[in-house]
């Protein structure tokens, strides 16, 4: 689910009190100091880590059902919070220093993709900056011009050209957009190639996946449910009129490397479909994961077994059959393969363990090129190739977008200095570094950081779930920048529910093992504590999507560990997401459990943010940190209500608090025209750069600094 947006509902319930619990937070909201933004806290509470042992009679997650739906009531109420928040931000003078250097970072242009056409001329996707349009453009020795732009769609910027699919003659191309810039939802435009003219419009589209069968009819997928039983796949034949209609036969459109594209046809069943309508047969076992591309007659793949071993594997196509048995290629022990393609011949493997990552270049069946990555670089968003002995990379840092660099085989060296092209901001070398932390139960964590020289703070940022690595390997993040040059620590660790060390990482932070992820981001706040000499206090933890379930609970649950947690598009209530998540596979069950089922019920509600927040002053444990709840109104993922519920059941808490400023400490910010990348259309859309802005603004002003 890593990170998209959702939000709704519910009619206005009378509300219910939980009888015990208001007494518990007048207490810890009476000792609370008073919030002020840049007037940072000290906390200092015990060592007991807060859990809810026995279930309350009333949860605290049907008590606050009322936010779920859109009524009057809830406008009413998120109004004024909002209201609250923008006086708080708007008295910073950080605000407006945030906003200029995200605007000077963000906004500028760039190309997303391009393509050499048969005619000799290029076709490109750019991205043209903040607020500014997305454009197609067809580039030849006459100039550049634009054939189609996201304002041509909607003139409200609401939605993002993302991507172009075009048919074998490049006569036709399906363009593919998003809306609020979630990803569940895609929308498709057709128009002729170079002259941009519309010739049809497609709507309610279920992926990103687009097959051309012939140069006038193309299939994509309906996906009204999230899951492969609610999937359909369309078939559009242009025409006068067009035509739409089921196709019976396919249930999911897999992969494409066009002119080939892997598609599933049942349960047991994997093809091959060309866009000559060529239909191939791949092998019953195949544990297909992506299809790479065809070169002559060899079609190839990569693989994952029950095992969860990866194997790149050729098969040999005569005549439209598979003639023999599939050839395996490369197959890595104790290494997960993110991606794989091919380039002039030999198969590039990006892969990882760890804190590690590893390119692999394959030719025939031995391996003639592997080196591992600097730490500090990714190329999972980026390219590479071989030209002779030099390999070359279009790489990623967390301070720079990407670079184009080259890898001497023979001598084993970079042609430029990496440290200095990704770690040098002005004249200041910064340093990165990459260890392990101790677990709460031994476990090692692998742990990132990014720092300028002796830290005095740092800013945490963690994922942990749905098998899918979270900040380990570096993306671009320029906001850090200011953070880390003005004397704090950013900290990437590898928590557990992830896939750094594949299915048994993953499997060890989920369903009822789900508490150990947030235990490891508490481990890893000790860690910085202990090894930078960090105040617990300086200490901000941040997550979206699954990572602000990670934030909010891990901040709860020892929060003696942080002083400001910033939770974004969470999913906080454990004991609602089935009601209110429903297309999700029933709130992403197969992640976190059915709450509504033993044994799930009562270990989901004991880490519950929406019910941990009610009784967080049971044992002793007197003071929270400051909390930051980010959503966006039209998340499409998770329902905006959980942020809702979350901070409504912090701040009833210390509603008869003899301290007024007490509930301060705990603000919303909720954006319309936003959904789940808390972006309306993504790296381009003003949403984007105010949301950051308005995260690292909160960041200083707790903190005391001024940018």
């Amino acid at each position: 689910m890593k990170a998209q947006t959702l939000w709704n509902r519910q009619g206005a319930r009378k509300r219910r009190v939980i009888k015990g619990s208001s007494t518990l937070f007048v207490f810890f909201c009476q000792i609370l100091p008073g919030f002020a933004l840049g007037q940072p806290t000290t906390p200092t509470p015990p060592t007991d880590l807060v859990s809810l042992a026995s279930p309350l009679r009333v949860s605290e997650s049907e008590r606050l059902r009322w936010l779920e739906d859109d009524s009057e009531a809830r406008r009413s109420w998120v109004r004024d919070r909002l209201s609250e928040s923008s006086r708080l931000l708007n008295r910073s003078s950080n605000k407006k220093r945030f906003e200029d250097f995200a605007l000077n970072v963000f906004d500028r242009e760039r190309v997303i993709s391009s393509r050499t056409l048969k005619s000799g001329q290029t076709i490109r996707l750019i991205d043209r900056g903040i607020n500014k349009p997305t454009d197609l453009v067809v580039e030849s020795n006459r100039g550049q011009a634009v054939i189609y732009s996201n304002y041509q769609l909607s003139q409200n910027q609401s939605y993002t050209l993302r991507s172009f699919f075009l048919n074998a003659s490049e006569s036709l191309a399906v363009l593919v957009f998003v809306e609020h810039g979630s990803t569940d939802s895609w929308q498709h435009v057709v128009i002729k190639i170079p002259s941009g003219e519309v010739v049809a419009t497609a709507f309610d589209a279920g992926s990103e996946n687009i097959v051309w069968q012939s140069e006038s009819s193309f299939l994509y997928e309906v996906r009204r449910v999230v899951g492969a039983r609610e999937r359909m796949v369309m078939s559009w034949e242009l025409g006068n009129p067009n035509r739409v209609r089921a196709v019976a036969s396919v249930t999911a459109l897999l992969g494409c490397v066009p002119p080939v594209c892997a598609i599933a046809t049942s349960a047991d069943e994997r093809r091959l479909l060309r866009n000559t309508g060529e239909s191939i047969l791949l092998p019953r076992q195949f544990a297909f994961r992506s299809f790479l591309g065809s070169q002559e007659n060899k079609y190839y793949f990569h693989l994952v077994n029950a095992n969860d071993r990866s194997s790149i594997v050729a098969l040999n196509v005569v005549a439209g059959s598979v003639d023999g048995s599939a050839v395996e290629l490369y197959s890595p022990t104790n290494e997960a393969v993110d991606q794989a393609w091919i380039e002039s011949g030999d198969i590039f493997v990006l892969s990882h363990w760890g804190a590690d990552q590893f390119v692999t270049v394959v030719r025939g069946t031995s391996v003639v090129a592997r080196l591992k990555l600097p730490d500090y670089v990714s190329a999972k968003s980026g390219w590479w190739a071989q030209r002779g002995q030099t390999l070359e990379f279009n790489l990623t840092g967390l301070l720079r977008r990407s670079a184009t660099v080259r890898y001497d085989l023979a001598t084993s060296t970079w042609n430029e200095d990496l440290n200095k092209l990704f770690l040098k901001v002005s004249s200041v070398q910064l340093v990165f570094e990459t260890f392990t932390c101790q677990g709460l139960d031994g476990t090692a964590i692998p742990v990132k950081t990014l720092r300028r020289g002796q830290p005095t703070a740092a800013l945490i940022e963690a994922y942990g779930g749905f098998n899918a690595d979270g900040y380990i390997y570096p993306s671009y993040s320029p906001m850090v920048q200011p953070f880390v040059m003005r004397g704090g620590v950013y900290v990437m660790p590898a928590v557990r529910g992830g896939n750094e060390y594949g299915q048994a990482w993953h499997h060890g932070g989920r369903l009822t093992t789900k508490t150990v992820t947030f235990d490891d981001v508490i481990a890893t706040s000790r860690c910085m504590q202990q090894r930078y000499g960090v105040h617990p206090s300086k200490v901000i933890l941040s997550g979206a999507s699954n990572g602000g379930l990670t934030a909010a609970a891990s901040a709860l649950r020892s929060p003696r560990d942080f002083g400001l947690a910033i939770s974004i598009n969470g999913v906080l209530d454990m004991l609602g997401k089935e009601r209110m998540d429903a297309k999700f596979f029933e709130g992403w069950s197969p992640e976190y459990g059915d709450s509504r089922q033993p044994p799930y019920s009562s270990y989901m509600r004991s880490y519950s943010p929406v019910e941990v927040a009610s009784v967080a002053a049971q044992g002793g444990m007197a003071i929270l940190p400051r909390f930051l709840i980010v959503n966006g109104r039209q998340d499409t993922r998770v329902n905006p209500a959980h942020s809702f519920k979350f901070l409504a059941a912090l701040r009833d808490a210390c509603a008869t608090s003899s301290d007024p400023t007490a509930p301060q400490r705990f603000q919303m910010v909720s954006i319309n025209n936003s959904g789940h990348w808390a972006t309306s259309p993504s790296y381009q859309d003003v949403i984007g750069w105010q949301i950051t802005a308005t995260m690292h603004t909160w960041i200083f002003d707790h903190l005391g600094w001024q940018l």
